[in-house]
């Protein structure tokens, strides 16, 4: 094997690795938006949750909300 032929493999493992590790970053990056989207529609559940459960827990505030879904004025 001469230094061009060891030259051209050696390039050639190193295109492979950089596709390979691109291609890895990608990935990472895609769960990385997914969870981060996945988390804010928790957060926002949780909330609206906690929300509901305030209203329903109160007499009050049932008593509003309901004469407020039944009559808007």
């Amino acid at each position: 094997m001469n230094w061009d032929a060891l030259g051209a493999a050696a390039e050639f493992i190193a295109t492979v690795t950089v596709i390979a590790t691109l291609l890895y970053l990608s990935r990472q990056v895609k769960q990385a938006a997914t969870e981060s989207r996945l988390s804010a529609v928790h957060d926002l559940s949780k909330s609206y949750t906690d929300w509901i459960h305030s209203i329903a827990a109160s007499a009050e505030l049932s008593s509003i909300w309901d004469r407020g879904l039944t009559d808007i004025d």
